[in-house]
């Protein structure tokens, strides 16, 4: 437990890398509608497979933690006072780096916000109608609209994952605060089921681990066809549709 849990501190830093991320794509396009299309589907290409990576690390990671814990388990860590939860240190710098990420993260999404913000008050102008089918203040108005929708949905895509990362987290993060302020320790069977409870949101943490990409895939639309069509996943997918 206290191997994975040193792996779940390193995790939500992932977060804060794809907040980053959709934060730099809405400034460095700063009213530039006209990206090279080949462009983006190398830099969906190369994100979609480190996503794919992360996911298989963290599964082979989870399996083989499970295969170890399966092996050494005591029914003493449990329901005895032997809490493999009760490492403090490891809780507590596990806490720290979840509130570290959440500041840096919210940090972003407040930037992103202004960003936006600027865009709409500073770029968006009204249309002239002059009679000109090829109005070039009608079209220019129209592009700087289509970036502010991108944008716009960019950033709401990027409070789901917001959603998706702390909500898998919460009940760890509940349980962990009221064991750090418990004083004395709990006796019989209520010790035990607090710490099974405890255990079971812990859970949530590592589940996240792989909701969190997900998550980035499902919202993106580009992003979700490649996955559909990766050589392993699409001939599961295809071998479900043909069931």
């Amino acid at each position: 437990m206290a191997v994975r849990s040193c792996f779940n501190v390193i995790q939500p830093f992932g977060f804060i890398a794809i907040a980053y991320e959709r934060l730099r794509v809405i400034v460095k396009r700063n009213g530039n509608l006209n990206m090279n299309i080949i462009a983006h589907q190398q830099r969906d290409l190369i994100r979609l497979k480190n996503i794919i990576i992360w996911i298989c690390i963290s599964l082979l990671f989870g399996i083989i933690v499970g295969i170890y814990q399966a092996i050494i388990y005591s029914p003493s860590n449990t329901c005895y006072g032997q809490s493999t939860f009760a490492f403090h240190p490891i809780m507590l710098i596990l806490l720290l780096c979840i509130i570290v990420a959440a500041l840096i993260s919210g940090f972003i999404y407040g930037k992103m916000f202004f960003v936006l913000r600027k865009y709409q008050n500073n770029m968006i102008i009204p249309i002239v109608i002059d009679g000109n089918h090829d109005n070039p203040v009608g079209h220019q108005n129209t592009s700087i609209n289509d970036i502010h929708r991108k944008d716009l949905r960019l950033a709401k895509h990027s409070f789901i994952i917001f959603l998706s990362f702390f909500l898998c987290r919460l009940p760890w993060i509940i349980m962990t605060l009221i064991d750090l302020i418990l004083t004395r320790p709990l006796s019989g069977y209520t010790q035990c089921y607090f710490e099974e409870f405890t255990g079971f949101s812990g859970q949530f943490v590592f589940l996240a681990t792989i909701t969190d990409p997900l998550t980035y895939i499902w919202i993106q639309p580009r992003l979700k066809q490649k996955f559909v069509r990766f050589p392993i996943i699409s001939i599961c997918f295809n071998n479900r549709i043909q069931e």
